[in-house]
């Protein structure tokens, strides 16, 4: 299990990471610049330890994320909906496609949320959780939160740790190998590995150029 550098309960309330795509263009993300994943196919590897209670939520998108865009479009999100204290793979293709996993609060967890061709998958600690239809994510280009929601008002009670993007979705294998750290599956389109522990500046280990900011 991954040390957090960064913890958004403690050291960074109320703290969010922005991407950052270089020198040229600060705090966005876009399909065509940034390429992190596609409308068809993506995925989102990240660890998360979960702090205090959860919000009731209506909208999953309004609620606290440990990943999300500010359009409203894709996240990780953690909230009780329709009574059910979830972390939820998020997508929006038109629809609020939403796939949920229990949780223990104060236990580091791995989860992986999977965009693959018309299906939404969740995955928790290398298994698979659960799945929900979900087509093309509607859009691409609004800025990139860690620790925030859709609003960037609602901030992730918690620690987030090893944030892995890819513009494909991983198979089965590799989300476990990631969760068993036996392999790292090729060619991630951002990586951030927090291993900062100091300053505002998050690396990214992709050699994508991907790199975010307090």
């Amino acid at each position: 299990i991954p040390a957090p550098a960064f913890d958004f309960a403690l050291s960074h309330t109320n703290d969010v990471i922005s991407v950052n795509q270089g020198s040229s263009v600060t705090n966005t993300i876009t399909a065509t610049n940034a390429g992190l994943i596609t409308g068809q196919n993506g995925s989102i590897s990240l660890w998360i330890k979960p702090q205090g209670l959860s919000p009731n939520i209506t909208n999953v998108f309004d609620a606290p994320a440990a990943i999300a865009d500010r359009g409203g479009y894709i996240g990780i999100h953690r909230a009780t909906i329709g009574g059910q204290d979830r972390i939820w793979a998020y997508n929006y293709d038109g629809n609020q496609d939403k796939v949920g996993v229990s949780y223990i609060s104060g236990q580091w967890t791995h989860i992986a949320w999977v965009h693959n061709n018309g299906t939404l998958l969740l995955y928790k600690d290398g298994a698979l959780a659960g799945t929900v239809p979900s087509g093309n994510t509607q859009s691409l280009d609004k800025i990139l939160n860690v620790g925030s929601g859709f609003s960037a008002t609602t901030f992730f009670n918690g620690q987030i740790d090893d944030i892995r993007m890819y513009d494909r979705a991983l198979t089965p294998g590799e989300v476990a190998s990631i969760h068993d750290a036996t392999a790292d599956p090729a060619s991630p389109t951002m990586h951030w590995k927090f291993n900062e522990e100091a300053g505002t500046a998050v690396a990214d280990s992709s050699g994508n150029n991907v790199g975010g900011t307090f």
